[in-house]
This record gives structure tokens, C-alpha cells and sequence, in this order.
């Protein structure tokens, strides 16, 4: 059986930091990330998982690139940040994920987040 056909998935949206030691990778910034354990140098994605009781698996993910980062065209030209890449919430980030999943035909019986990610962005997702 193909895990996405399953019929009883679940979709999970969450984040991942990486430390980093300096603000030269794309997204780095001094921000919360509990895989560094607190508010620290590093990158964050946002991930969104499919999970049935045969596994799980990503779907999607995205880079977070904070609002500074998001504003410093010469830091994005710097290091090939596409100029359509905008800043976004985490919650905006997930939202749209989860309409791609739509778009793709994966459907699931509910969503989970932490609380990050149940603001009312995803509730009209």
C-alpha cells in the first residue's frame, strides 16, 4: 500500500533550527529554534509531514527567512535569494503548504501543530 493512499493520515507542520555560526547562510539570525534549545544563531525551516500508522513522511518544507533578512536587498542579491521569496509567518508558511497538499490530491483526517501554527492563519486554510 502506497503511504499517501492510506485513507487515515494526518498532516503535521513543525519547525527545525539548524546553529549556525555566522548571519552569512541564507535565513541565519539570532531567533528561537527548540533543536538548539532556545534563542540562539541558526536556521529555521518549517516542515509539514503526512503520518498514517504505516509511517510518515515530508512533503513539503520551507526556509524561514526572517523579516530582516527579508528586507536587505543586498545581503538577498548577495546570496541568491530569489526576489520572489518573501518574508512570511511560520503559520502563513504552513498554510500554504497545506493548500499544495491539496492542490497535490493528499488529503487527511486533521491537522497538527504545535502552538505556533493554531492562529487563525491556518484556520481558514
Amino acid at each position: 500500500m502506497d503511504l499517501l493512499d492510506d485513507g487515515d493520515g494526518i498532516l503535521i507542520a513543525d519547525e527545525t533550527g539548524d546553529a549556525k555560526s555566522s548571519t552569512n547562510a541564507v535565513g541565519a539570525a539570532r531567533q528561537y529554534s527548540g533543536s538548539v534549545g532556545g534563542v540562539d544563531l541558526c536556521q529555521v525551516a518549517v516542515h509539514l509531514t503526512f503520518a498514517t500508522s504505516a509511517g510518515h513522511c515530508l512533503i513539503d518544507r520551507r526556509l524561514y527567512l526572517p523579516q530582516d533578512w527579508a528586507a536587505d536587498e543586498e545581503r538577498r542579491e548577495l546570496t541568491g535569494v530569489p526576489e520572489e521569496l518573501c518574508f512570511a509567518t511560520k503559520p502563513h508558511m504552513a498554510a500554504d503548504m497545506l493548500r499544495t497538499a491539496d492542490r497535490q490530491g493528499i488529503s487527511a483526517s486533521f491537522f497538527l501543530g504545535d502552538e505556533v501554527y493554531g492562529g487563525r492563519e491556518l484556520r481558514t486554510a
